[in-house]
């Protein structure tokens, strides 16, 4: 970057002495005006206003799985119909480039169970949602724990074209305790 600032102002800028690097008359020349324009571009990017969602135009790049738009985002968009008519919603299916999607800002919001740790913001939206088993009401068990249902069969659904996620996890260590095999079948 040196370089290239050195042949954009035709000075070395900086010189070596045994103090270190000491800016030349060029580069002190140019420091007053660099900080007066840092300063009205600092200005000019922090003078946005307050956010108005009644009047914002704006379309929010959301990637959700399957469980958090049908409990958080539907009645999250359907009250902001109302309240913010003019921000658009595009909501998907988390993918393998979804993270990186997020990193490169085509993703506004990255809402799927964490399955790494790193830097960026993120954290539980909550920490305890009950599952609801529906089955057969002829099956032969009549209460279900979580060891019995590990061990019985299960229809495999794989909204993202790939098999297991985290309740296969859970299901298969259970099941593994519970010295049976979790038995899947793809649907």
């Amino acid at each position: 970057m040196l370089g290239r600032l050195r042949a954009t102002f035709d000075d070395p800028l900086f010189v070596r002495t045994s103090r270190g690097l000491t800016p030349t008359k060029r580069a002190l020349d140019l420091a007053g005006p660099l900080q007066e324009y840092l300063a009205g571009l600092e200005k000019l990017l922090l003078e946005r206003g307050d956010f108005d969602a009644a009047t914002a135009r704006r379309r929010f790049r959301i990637a959700a799985i399957d469980y958090v738009q049908a409990v958080l985002l539907a009645p999250l968009v359907a009250k902001l119909q109302h309240q913010a008519p003019q921000i658009d919603f595009e909501i998907r299916q988390p993918s393998t480039e979804s993270e990186r999607d997020l990193d490169a800002g085509v993703l506004d919001l990255l809402l799927m169970p964490q399955q790494r740790s790193g830097p960026g913001s993120s954290g539980p939206l909550c920490t305890t949602t009950p599952y609801t088993c529906l089955v057969w009401n002829r099956h032969s068990v009549e209460r279900l724990t979580l060891t019995r249902f590990a061990a019985m069969e299960h229809v495999l659904v794989a909204p993202r074209e790939r098999a297991g996620g985290i309740v296969d996890l859970v299901l298969e260590k259970t099941a593994w305790r519970a010295g049976s095999r979790c038995k899947r079948r793809p649907f």
